[in-house]
């Protein structure tokens, strides 16, 4: 689930002409040609335009980017793009589409392993990291002021050295919020404006920072450029302090409102957005109306209307879960159940029957959340339901026992990993099926332990890669779901901290907002897993617990504690959020005998139905995946043992709800945002969810192997 680069509607892909056989593809004879000649002059060396290079191996197959994915070519965006197919944005090339020889060679390349020879890579061999930066920047990581004040003592010209990935040790000082060594560091004379080759300025990096209005002052003081991309990241950060100063220093605020008014409305940053909104312009407008329709922000969006948005506007080359549906289908699709949103955007002229991509209605939408008050709202109103969102024809196959439930769930669950087979972390199958293998282990489940060793070595490679984005400033965490779940898998694992873990626990903590809680990524909702604060902030406790960096554990622990703290006075509405909240608790070292947590842990449950099972929200019938995260949360801490009987009764729930396969089934409720591949999880759309169910079933059912076991 690492933070997704999909190519934007600048991506020119004009790709042509070459000659296919059934013989393997040949880079140098069937494929650089075509890149040289059509594609390199805007996705070369000159330009990078959509942020593209295809003159770089290492560039076109990043982990983690999904650009080019050797032996994927329907999860490679560049062929996706190529053919028009699931990404956002015009056709490519915009001269008209290839041939469909032309467009087989692409294919049958990616497929075949996109072979890219060393000596044609275009790869330029890094400059060796310099050992005095690197010993100074490993001295601001570790908080040894000492040598840090040694180093410059020693050598003055090290502040402006390169360190790894071309980085310097004001960025580092920065990207570590440490005030006193970057006021050092520009004594001694710092370039404010330096940045890595692919990384962004020091005064990037503070501006997108709660708190951070000394170290920017700081910056600007010393000559830090007030460039629009700093104005953005302050909005999107909801950090209206530093917004003002950068605006007061010069930053272009016009330049910045189209693309940073949608993150001011969802940062709830009222001084960003009421600046910007006026400057917008009626794209920006509708952007922004379309973004922050599902997060029930009625003011707002009622201001985007009075300012001359489109109630019905239908996006194209933005993203691909806004582009062809209103922002009405996007409200009525928020398991927030946003009925004063709904009910305002109906009134302001929405179509109630307007239909989606695949024909599909608002109505449609809403039923997915079950028979809330938003579908009685649109059939008031009269909304018509259009394709719908059809459920499969299951067989239910219970096991005869838990551990053979467990054996073919885990089976199931290790081949379908897919940080192989997309280049990317995935919280659904990937960070919770090292959770589930993890819980496996600890209770006596054989495993197939070669493929787990290999599923880890393969997200760990993704970590390391994240570890230099972040000290580059280009991950500042924007989407920190991605983050948190990578952690809290990991900790599951008993994974050792490396500087790559303290790297994330780092950009975790510059996320934090002032009243202690983690925001969910300001641009995405995918419930259950991705779509509340709360949900957010438990989970990304246990990272922080598990991997703050040594020298700054204090720190750390102060987070924590604040965040322990706001979300003890949370309200859970959804099942997600009571497991969240009582695992958070529970993981911040919350004494489980406590009024708070003993309170927070009869609320959930209390939710168990008849059935045994728990549901995700009211108005949907019990399922596994609520189910499964139900029982782990409540032995987690302390308040059920898997031979108590309401333990049981979901334990049998789960059994009984099996399918032969070993998977659960549960219907999605997010609208894909990015191309579909199929990751050997069964369900097609409805694949990702029901994994991450499975997933929590085998986190449940494990333990509840072990009593039976020892009976």
């Amino acid at each position: 689930m690492y933070k997704p680069q999909i190519l934007g509607a600048s991506v020119l892909m004009c790709l042509a002409g070459t000659a296919f056989g059934q013989t393997k593809v040949d880079f140098a004879r069937d494929i650089e040609p075509i890149l040289a000649k059509n594609c390199v002059g805007c996705h070369g060396p000159s330009q990078q335009m959509g942020g593209l290079r295809l003159d770089r191996r290492s560039f076109a197959m990043q982990p983690g980017t999904r650009r080019i994915v050797p032996g994927g070519s329907a999860n490679s965006f560049v062929y996706l793009k190529l053919i028009g197919e699931g990404i956002s944005g015009p056709p490519m090339p915009p001269a008209g589409p290839l041939r469909r020889d032309q467009i087989d060679v692409i294919k049958a390349w990616i497929d075949q392993g996109a072979d890219w020879p060393d000596a044609l890579s275009g790869d330029v061999p890094p400059p060796a990291p310099d050992a005095i930066a690197t010993r100074l920047m490993t001295a601001i990581r570790n908080d040894d002021r000492r040598t840090v004040h040694q180093v410059l003592r020693e050598q003055r010209d090290a502040v402006n050295r390169r360190g790894a990935g071309g980085s310097t040790a004001l960025a580092y000082a920065t990207v570590y919020d440490d005030l006193d060594t970057a006021r050092l560091l520009l004594d001694h004379g710092a370039d404010p404006n330096g940045r890595p080759a692919e990384g962004v300025t020091p005064l990037e990096i503070a501006s997108g920072r709660a708190g951070s209005r000394e170290l920017v002052t700081l910056l600007l003081d010393r000559g830090a450029k007030p460039e629009t991309a700093s104005l953005a990241g302050a909005a999107y950060a909801g950090n209206e302090e530093v917004f003002r100063l950068l605006v007061e220093r010069g930053a272009d605020l016009k330049a910045a409102a189209p693309f940073g008014l949608w993150g001011a409305g969802r940062s709830n940053c009222a001084g960003c957005f009421d600046a910007m909104v006026a400057l917008a312009g009626r794209d920006g407008l509708n952007v922004t109306l379309a973004m922050l329709a599902p997060f029930g922000e009625t003011p707002r969006l009622a201001a985007l209307l009075d300012r001359g948005a489109d109630v019905n506007v239908r996006l194209t080359g933005v993203r691909k879960d806004l582009d062809g549906r209103t922002p009405l289908m996007l409200a009525a699709n928020s398991q927030r159940i946003p009925t004063e949103t709904v009910g305002m955007l109906i009134d302001r002229g929405a179509d109630v029957n307007a239909r989606g991509p695949r024909g599909e209605t608002a109505l449609d939408y809403a039923l997915r959340n079950g028979n809330t008050a938003v579908v009685a709202l649109l059939r008031k109103a009269g909304a018509t339901t259009g394709t719908g969102f059809p459920r499969p024809a299951l067989t239910l196959k219970p096991a005869s026992t838990v551990r053979a439930a467990l054996d073919r769930s885990l089976a199931l669950l290790q081949r379908s990993e897919t940080v192989s087979k997309s280049g990317c972390v995935s919280c659904h199958n990937d960070t919770f099926t090292v959770m589930s293998v993890a819980a496996a282990r600890q209770n006596g489940v054989p495993l197939n332990e070669p493929a787990a060793a290999q599923h880890l070595a393969r997200i760990e490679s993704q970590v390391n890669a994240m570890q230099g984005e972040v000290l580059q400033g280009t991950n500042d965490c924007g989407l920190p779901e991605a983050a948190t779940y990578v952690l809290a898998g990991l900790a599951a694992q008993n994974y050792r901290p490396t500087p790559a873990t303290d790297a994330l626990a780092l950009c975790l903590k510059s996320r934090q907002s002032p009243d202690g809680r983690w925001r969910t990524g300001l641009f995405d909702l995918r419930p259950p897993m991705q779509s509340t604060d709360v949900t957010l902030t438990g989970f990304t406790i246990r990272a922080l617990q598990e991997y703050a960096p040594r020298a700054r554990r204090a720190e750390y622990e102060s987070s924590v504690r604040r965040a322990a703290s706001w979300l003890a006075n949370a309200r859970p509405v959804t099942n997600d959020e009571r497991v969240s909240q009582l695992l958070g608790l529970t993981w911040a070292g919350m004494n489980p005998r406590s009024q708070t947590v003993r309170s927070v842990a009869r609320d959930l449950l209390a939710q168990q139905r008849s059935d045994g099972g728990w549901a995700q929200i009211p108005t949907l019938a019990s399922d596994a995946y609520a189910t499964g995260q139900s029982l782990y949360a409540l032995r987690e801490s302390g308040a059920l043992s898997p031979s108590d009987a309401a333990y049981q009764r979901g334990v049998r729930f789960l059994i009984d709800t099996q399918l032969e396969d070993g998977s659960w089934y549960v219907q999605s409720r997010s609208i894909p945002f990015q191309p579909y591949f199929e990751s050997g999880f069964p369900y097609g759309a409805d694949q990702w969810v029901s994994a991450a169910a499975t997933n929590w079933a085998v986190m449940a059912l494990a333990p509840a192997h072990r009593t039976a076991r020892a009976r």
